[in-house]
C-alpha cells in the first residue's frame, strides 16, 4: 500500500479528492483521507508537498478567476490550517540541532498558511521555531528578533503590496547591532511570479517551497 501511493499520480488523486471534499463541505471525510493517507506510510513531507500544497494553491486559483467565493476560499482555507494542527505532532523530533528560525508575514499580509508549512518543516528537521504569522507589525517584528536571535527568518508574501515592507524590514536589519545577524529567506506568491524581486529587497535567498527552505537555510548554517 505505502509503495502504491508514493506515485505522483496516486498522490495528484488525492490532492483532487481532498479538493472535492473541502468544496463540498465533507470536513469529516476530508480528515479521514489525509490522516488514512499518513497511516498508510506516506511521509509527512509528502503529504504536505504533494496534497496540502497542491490544494492550497487551487483553491486560491479557483477564488482568483471566479469559481469559488469569499466564503467557500475562507471556509477551505479553515480545514486545512485545522489539519495542520492535527498534523502538527507528525512534525516533532525528539532531537533539536541547536538552530533557530523566526516565520512572518509584515503588515497587511493575511496569508499565512504557507508559512505555517514552512515552520513545520524547520520543526521536522529539528529547528527551534518561532512563528509569528500573519500581519505582524515591523516594530514588533524587530523586537520579537532581538529577543530570539535567529539564525534565519523565512518571509512569506502573497500580496504585492507586502514586497515594500520586506525591503523595509531587510533594511531595518542591516542597520541594526544584532548579536546574531540572520540570513532573509523571501518565499510566497509574490515572488514566486516575479523572482527577480527577492534581490531588489535585498533578501539572501527566495525559496519555492518549504523543503526548499530548510535546505536553502541548512546551507547558510553548514
Amino acid at each position: 500500500m505505502q509503495q502504491e501511493l508514493q506515485g505522483s499520480e496516486n498522490l495528484t488523486q488525492l490532492a483532487n479528492t481532498l479538493i472535492h471534499l473541502l468544496l463540498t463541505a465533507q470536513k469529516d471525510k476530508a480528515f479521514k483521507l489525509v490522516l488514512e493517507t499518513l497511516e498508510s506510510g506516506i511521509s509527512i513531507k509528502d503529504v504536505y508537498l504533494h496534497i496540502l500544497q497542491p490544494v492550497m494553491y487551487e483553491i486560491g486559483r479557483l477564488w482568483q478567476i471566479g469559481k469559488i467565493d469569499v466564503a467557500a476560499e475562507h471556509y477551505c482555507t479553515g480545514i486545512i490550517q485545522l489539519l495542520m494542527a492535527q498534523l502538527y505532532s507528525y512534525t516533532q523530533t525528539n532531537e533539536r540541532n541547536g538552530h533557530k528560525m523566526l516565520g512572518c508575514c509584515l503588515g497587511s499580509e493575511l496569508h499565512d498558511l504557507g508559512l505555517r508549512m514552512v515552520n513545520d518543516f524547520f520543526e521536522i528537521e529539528g529547528w527551534t521555531t518561532s512563528f509569528y504569522g500573519a500581519a505582524t507589525p515591523l516594530k514588533d517584528l524587530l523586537n520579537a528578533i532581538e529577543r530570539t536571535e535567529p539564525e534565519i527568518i523565512c518571509i512569506s508574501v502573497t500580496m504585492s503590496r507586502g514586497v515594500p515592507q520586506t525591503k523595509t524590514l531587510i533594511h531595518e536589519l542591516a542597520n541594526r547591532d544584532l548579536s546574531v545577524q540572520p540570513k532573509t529567506l523571501v518565499g510566497g506568491v509574490a515572488f514566486l511570479i516575479n523572482p527577480d524581486l527577492s534581490e531588489k529587497v535585498g533578501a539572501d535567498a527566495m525559496t519555492y517551497n518549504a523543503q526548499h527552505a530548510v535546505e536553502t537555510a541548512e546551507r547558510f548554517i553548514a
